[in-house]
């Protein structure tokens, strides 16, 4: 649970990064990208380390908090392509910054956010979740979880 609440930590001081530079980069709407990203992963540690606090007692509960992770894995991390074309834009990456350059990484985006919810969103029932303890922490996990296609995609 000390694992998770440092994670929080950086990744509150993250987002107050990406808030400070906003003035020095170029594609600032792509960098703001990172925000709910960020975000997300202050929720999903939050709720992961909620978990080990609350144990199996209150399995229901656990539940329906989990649910926001697994939204906010399927609709949010795939916004990491989108920053990944910022930073190359704003080193001077040839084509970056142009709009041709710009549209594969908006489709790959599209799709792994598609992908996602596909594979993901679809199965977010009590029937697909399952409640693991691994290591004091007690968190949801999809039963027969797929490939995970879109977070390696997307990273």
């Amino acid at each position: 649970a000390l694992v998770h609440a440092v994670v929080v930590v950086v990744a509150v001081a993250l987002c107050t990064c990406v808030g400070s530079a906003e003035r020095r980069w170029r594609h600032v709407a792509l960098h703001w990208a990172l925000l709910p990203v960020a975000a997300a992963l202050v929720y999903d540690n939050a709720m992961v380390a909620l978990g080990a606090a609350f144990g199996a007692r209150h399995a229901a509960m656990l539940f329906y908090l989990s649910v926001p992770r697994f939204v906010a894995h399927a609709l949010l991390t795939p916004l990491l392509i989108m920053t990944a074309y910022a930073q190359a834009a704003a080193a001077g990456v040839w084509l970056h910054g142009s709009r041709l350059a710009l549209a594969p990484y908006a489709l790959l985006t599209i799709a792994m956010i598609g992908t996602g919810s596909a594979l993901d969103l679809l199965t977010l029932d009590a029937e697909h979740l399952v409640l693991v303890a691994n290591g004091g922490v007690v968190r949801y996990t999809h039963a027969g979880a797929a490939f995970p296609v879109a977070p390696i995609v997307t990273v």
